[in-house]
């Protein structure tokens, strides 16, 4: 009995300690949530770091620490950043919060630290838990867009469409053509954020390649990124440095979609037949979008002489996004089915490829350019829906049909 006495005795004060330090720390954590909301970010910080250093485990208190640190604009070096990356990466073990520590740790290596790969992982890892989350997909689309990979961003661009309010929706569809046939113009809002573009600056090629150079620069270990910027070069007839950009890289993703229609479009382009068809092998079965159906056909035309397979590859490519606007493959299928002596559906996909060809033209689109500045015109409306028409994409047409109809006839 007396044993259990001196228990209670030094148990009792301890937790009447413990309630009172409770009691404190939980005044500390409203305390610095006031100074955030006051702009007082330094200070929030400090009562933050002392509550954290009682209860580590409090995935808001982390979320409220990060975010003290990102928006005092005092604290801008990229040290700083990860910090708050740390914090929001604790955060994200609470299941409330992983959806929303998971996006903004993605934002801050993406639009901060220029490490959009890593901020991909992050972003495919929040859709697994949330794949309607519109404001994950809105990101996964621009990043995709400002890695050369903007024919990949489809799924996320109608994720984001069939998500938005309908008042968004007209800006959303400008948006989706910029970004597929305009790229600098759609993406000079986030080369700006990144400090990529000067405000004063037009976009131009040479930005692109800046941005691209960057994330291959933060991101060595990244095959993906040695792919972008090698694919940029093989675009602008650099085919040198695309060379030189794929010999820069690692084996590790040898199974990326991306990375291997890259290696095989330089390697053909060089003449190194053998390299594109062990490429080529290594594509995962689980994939058979455009890129291995454009590949498949680079492959058995160019390397294995095979045009009969090759024609079929590239009619498949042909019907899968971005196939519409790609007269080049047109132009293939033709060339295979004229060695196969087809002659009546070789002279069909040359006049496709003529069509293609006239809906490329950089006067049509500085046009449709000039017109999108008002969404509100139904001569803009109108202008839309035949380009998606001829184009043989019924669902953007479709879309830019319901906004005409919606819109005031005397507009």
């Amino acid at each position: 009995m007396r044993r259990i006495r001196s228990i209670l005795l030094v148990v009792v004060p301890l937790v009447g300690i413990l309630s009172i330090v409770a009691w404190n720390e939980a005044s500390r954590l409203e305390r610095a949530r006031y100074l955030m909301a006051s702009g007082q970010f330094a200070e929030a910080r400090s009562q933050l770091g002392r509550y954290l250093s009682w209860f580590p485990d409090d995935a808001a208190a982390r979320m409220n620490m990060a975010e003290a640190l990102i928006k005092d604009e005092s604290q801008t070096e990229a040290h700083v950043i990860r910090i708050a990356i740390g914090h929001l990466e604790h955060a994200q073990t609470d299941p409330v919060f992983h959806v929303a520590a998971g996006i903004q740790a993605g934002r801050l290596q993406f639009l901060l630290l220029s490490q959009p790969f890593d901020a991909e992982h992050r972003f495919r890892d929040v859709l697994q838990a949330e794949p309607e989350n519109y404001e994950t997909n809105r990101l996964m689309w621009k990043l995709l867009d400002v890695t050369m990979r903007a024919h990949l961003s489809e799924p996320y661009f109608w994720q984001c469409y069939e998500h938005a309010i309908r008042a968004d929706r007209p800006d959303l569809l400008r948006d989706w053509y910029l970004s597929q046939f305009s790229p600098g113009t759609a993406n000079a809002s986030l080369d700006h954020m990144m400090g990529i573009q000067s405000p004063d600056e037009s976009p131009h090629a040479r930005i692109e390649l800046r941005r691209l150079a960057r994330f291959r620069d933060k991101q060595m270990n990244w095959p993906q990124a040695h792919a972008a910027f090698a694919a940029w070069c093989h675009l602008e007839g650099a085919h040198e440095l695309a060379r030189e950009a794929l010999d820069e890289s690692i084996e590790s993703a040898r199974d990326d979609p991306f990375y291997l229609a890259t290696v095989i479009l330089v390697r053909i382009n060089s003449g190194d037949f053998d390299a594109a068809q062990a490429a080529f092998g290594h594509w995962p079965e689980s994939d058979r979008g455009f890129d291995y159906w454009k590949s498949r056909g680079l492959v058995f035309e160019e390397v294995r002489g095979d045009d009969r397979d090759a024609a079929d590859a590239f009619e498949r490519a042909l019907k899968i996004w971005p196939g519409h606007c790609d007269a080049s493959l047109q132009h293939r299928r033709s060339n295979c089915l004229m060695r196969l002596g087809r002659k009546d559906e070789a002279a069909e996909c040359r006049e496709a490829a003529s069509r293609v060809d006239a809906l490329m033209e950089l006067d049509l689109h500085t046009r449709l350019r000039r017109l999108l500045v008002d969404l509100t015109s139904r001569k803009t409306l109108t202008e839309m829906v035949e380009f998606y028409r001829h184009l043989g994409r019924q669902r953007e047409a479709d879309e830019w049909q319901n906004l005409a109809t919606q819109t005031s006839p005397n507009e």
